[in-house]
């Protein structure tokens, strides 16, 4: 399986995050009472690559959990973010992570907000509350 580093940003309001894979033990809980979110990040560079990428999965789980759930495969490349809508989610606690699909079929890691390179640099899930 092929690795990729690429950023991950999460743009809740108007705040930017870059993002990797880790653990969540001393993440920051980022609280949130909008009605949506949009989640952005990089595309990988494939330069270098035989491959390069055709879709990307988005995935959400509750925090604390190690289910993550798909929540769609994005082809359209023009555009590299999700917006997520609080009806879909409801309230709760949650991480995110987003995947590479490449032409080869190959996926890449999960990218998350819980890693320590993020901005703040232990990570980050929302507390979303909306009423």
């Amino acid at each position: 399986m092929k690795n990729i580093k690429f950023f991950w940003f999460a743009v809740i309001l108007p705040i930017f995050f870059a993002c990797n894979l880790n653990d969540f033990e001393d993440s920051n809980q980022i609280i949130v009472n909008s009605d949506h979110i949009t989640l952005a990040w990089d595309s990988p560079d494939t330069s270098s690559q035989e491959s390069s990428v055709t879709s990307y999965k988005i995935f959400y789980r509750e925090h604390n959990s190690s289910k993550w759930n798909l929540l769609t495969e994005k082809t359209d490349l023009s555009n590299l973010s999700y917006r997520i809508d609080h009806k879909d989610m409801g309230n709760g606690e949650y991480d995110f992570a987003v995947s590479a699909i490449y032409n080869n079929s190959v996926e890449s890691n999960y990218h998350s907000s819980l890693d320590v390179t993020a901005n703040p640099n232990t990570g980050w899930y929302i507390l979303w509350l909306y009423v």
